[in-house]
């Protein structure tokens, strides 16, 4: 049976064990690494984006590549930068090289928060006339999902209670999914990745899924004063305001992507669907709170 090792493998003419899978999610990402490569290589499904939107997301790395902006580096076999499909256990793949950005991913550490919204604010800031906005990827998560549980429907009723007001923020290079995971340390900067579902819009949105990512941290003093230091970093390249109840709006977002992620695309075992109704019955509370003035942008 074919299989992602003996694609690249193929591909690259380099041997199996040269190669590892890092996260077998829907995404298939795999390091190669030999005396004279190393690359981290994505297998996209087909159903999760097209060929032309991960040309689009190459395209957008180029660019900000070109201008020094922190993030990953694509590779081009025989010039091309996306290649397939692959046909691998009944599923269509397109295959997405990175040069291995060196160094750690970032954690929780106030350090690491400080760099990482210093390089997301760079981003931010940044502009790639050549890349067309229309064409941009689109946030494949945002799309119908199976109300796994009642507090799916109080997520979307509290959104739409919520004075949104991002036709009023700031727009520019989004990320789509900014986190202290989606970074690694190297040469003294923060240096970002996985850019599939960057797009051209409200940045808000970026600030607001680092917001709901703390949440995964148990010490609440401590995800406040990551937070600050975020903040600090970011305002140290872009001093920029963000409004409270777009934030709000989009830590709720972030959360209903989440779970339509998750519903379209995971199995929803038992033991998922508990720790998804956890976390989503988390973030409901923590935007109706008082807790949440406490991450405010100043």
């Amino acid at each position: 049976m074919t299989s992602f090792k003996s694609v690249l493998g193929n591909l690259l003419g380099v041997l199996p064990h040269d190669i590892a899978m890092i996260t077998d999610g829907v995404n298939k990402n795999l390091r190669v690494a030999t005396d004279d490569l190393d690359l981290f290589a994505r297998f996209s499904p087909g159903f999760l984006h097209s060929k032309s939107e991960l040309e689009n997301e190459v395209e957008l790395l180029n660019s900000l590549n070109a201008v020094g902006a922190p993030c990953c580096k694509p590779v081009s076999m025989k010039g091309r930068f996306i290649t397939g499909p692959f046909h691998i256990e009944g599923v269509e793949y397109h295959l997405f090289l990175n040069e291995t950005i060196a160094g750690d991913v970032l954690g929780p550490q106030l350090a690491d928060a400080r760099q990482f919204g210093r390089s997301l604010a760079t981003v931010h800031r940044t502009r790639v006339e050549k890349w067309d906005a229309s064409e941009a990827p689109r946030n494949r998560m945002v799309r119908g999902a199976k109300n796994i549980n009642p507090v799916f429907q109080e997520l979307k009723q509290l959104l739409a209670a919520q004075e949104d007001r991002d036709g009023e923020c700031l727009i520019g290079i989004c990320h789509g999914d900014a986190w202290l995971g989606n970074a690694k340390w190297s040469d003294g900067r923060a240096v970002l990745f996985d850019f599939e579902y960057a797009r051209v819009g409200p940045v808000v949105y970026d600030i607001a899924s680092f917001i709901w990512s703390l949440q995964e941290v148990r010490d609440n003093d401590l995800q406040l004063a990551l937070f600050k230091n975020f903040v600090q970093g970011y305002r140290s390249v872009y001093d920029v305001s963000f409004d409270e109840g777009a934030l709000k709006a989009n830590v709720l977002r972030r959360e209903i992507h989440n779970i339509e992620f998750l519903s379209t695309h995971i199995a929803m075992s038992s033991e998922v669907q508990v720790a998804a109704t956890e976390l989503a019955k988390a973030t409901c509370a923590l935007v109706q709170s008082d807790r949440f003035l406490e991450f405010s942008w100043h």
